[in-house]
């Protein structure tokens, strides 16, 4: 676990410099290609990361919902960069429904990982 918990870091840590960008494209608040770019680029990175990663079984399915996260994230990106180029607001709200579930998802994961790799406690 150990080791995992070494590996993870990084692509959590990933994650959540993509939030304040997402939370942007969640609110419909104007995304700059630049921020858009970021964000796929940041995705890459998890998605490599992740994927050279074999996670202990306990933390198997917080893994995946990182990943799924991500993935959920590359799409906003992408949708966002469509509805721009098209002034397609129908587009604009899909990709806002993307960001919104990505962060939603990456909450539940970055929640799920650290308290599967908390230390049991004594009580």
């Amino acid at each position: 676990m150990l080791e995992y918990r070494a590996a993870i870091r990084t692509p959590m840590d990933l994650f959540a410099q993509l939030v304040p960008a997402l939370e942007a494209v969640r609110a419909l608040s104007g995304s700059s290609p630049a921020s858009l770019a970021t964000i796929q680029q940041n995705v890459a990175r998890i998605l490599a990361l992740a994927a050279a990663i074999v996670p202990p079984e306990e933390v198997a399915a917080a893994h995946a919902l990182l990943v799924s996260a991500a993935q959920l994230a590359g799409n906003a990106a992408q949708i966002r960069r469509e509805a721009t180029l098209a002034s397609d607001m129908a587009r604009a709200w899909d990709a806002s429904s993307a960001a919104a579930g990505a962060l939603m998802l990456g909450a539940k994961a970055r929640t799920d990982i650290r308290t599967l790799l908390r230390p049991p406690q004594l009580r």
